[in-house]
């Protein structure tokens, strides 16, 4: 990870790294994207919105949980992994991650918009952690 990336403290960030294309020039019923990354409701054909961003950050921090890409190995051409995507396929999780993380990304990778968190919600979640080093180990 770059140093920009971290601070004094090796707190990591999540940024923009310009892989994407503004809103402005988007087709207005074209998705862009990396498919893992897409949330199910744009897959759907739906508005993009902020809870679409919380989705994509659920694959982040199953990325970091695991320290690597999300593939899926299927055997699937892009329109059947798409809809498999939106009738709930995600990453697989083990058992001996901490419950508290993988609630929350869960949380954020739920088919419903709606009940993924804010950012707002998510900034004082990592706060919390971020203040108790105990909070990983329940």
């Amino acid at each position: 990870m770059d140093s920009y990336m971290q601070d004094s403290l090796l707190n990591a960030y999540v940024a923009d790294l310009g892989l994407s294309i503004s809103i402005s020039n988007r087709a207005k019923h074209g998705v862009f994207g990396i498919l893992p990354y897409i949330a199910p409701e744009v897959l759907n054909g739906k508005q993009f919105t902020t809870k679409s961003d919380i989705y994509s950050f659920s694959i982040i921090m199953w990325e970091i949980l695991y320290g690597t890409t999300v593939s899926y190995i299927h055997k699937l051409n892009e329109i059947d992994l798409q809809l498999q995507i939106c009738d709930s396929l995600r990453p697989p999780v083990n058992k001996e991650a901490p419950r508290c993380y993988v609630n929350l990304m869960k949380e954020c990778w739920d088919k419903d918009p709606e009940k993924r968190p804010s950012a707002g919600k998510l900034c004082e979640i990592f706060k919390k952690w971020q203040d108790n080093e105990d909070i990983y180990l329940s």
